[in-house]
């Protein structure tokens, strides 16, 4: 399967309706996907991937709802490696993962940050399960073991279907053959 083509920063900011200056700060500020470089080279265009355009859209959503930029960097950090885990390791989705451009799911994908400090992802995906799954909180930092015991006061929810939704007509940009 070729790689797919990228998207220009304009064409982005049209689909997630942000400023382009916006994008251009938080990128400056040293918050950018994997693979995209903190300075490019004067009289180059900023284009971004399939992988890169989810992330930065993730933290650009979060960021309009009053998230500071490492915490959504973080949040997004999180949201991709969860929906690689499982779509593609437990197998629940397998022909939905974004950071290769397979934006097409009939599942709902959400992640929720509680209280600032927690994160989880929540899907209607799980087999054996009709409804909603939550997956167990982890710290936004260091996420190496949930916590039984987190219940936040205040949960934030950022749809991931939605966003990947945004990009599912990019011309390049299709799920596995």
């Amino acid at each position: 399967m070729d790689s797919p083509s990228p998207i220009k920063l304009g064409t982005f900011c049209d689909r997630v309706k942000v400023d382009e200056r916006e994008v251009r700060y938080i990128l400056e500020r040293g918050f950018v996907p994997d693979g995209v470089r903190k300075a490019p080279a004067t009289g180059n265009h900023r284009i971004f991937d399939p992988g890169q355009a989810f992330w930065l859209a993730m933290v650009l959503k979060l960021k309009q709802c009053g998230m500071r930029t490492p915490l959504a960097a973080s949040v997004a950090d999180y949201a991709v490696e969860a929906l690689r885990g499982i779509t593609q390791n437990l197998g629940w989705d397998w022909r939905f993962m974004p950071a290769k451009g397979w934006f097409d799911t009939e599942h709902l994908y959400f992640v929720d940050v509680g209280d600032l400090q927690y994160v989880r992802l929540v899907t209607n995906a799980c087999p054996s399960q009709e409804g909603p799954y939550a997956f167990d909180w982890h710290p936004v930092k260091g996420r190496c073991k949930p916590i039984k015991d987190a219940e936040p006061y205040v949960i934030v929810r950022l749809d991931l279907t939605k966003i990947a939704g945004l990009f599912r007509d990019v011309p390049g940009w299709s799920g596995p053959e």
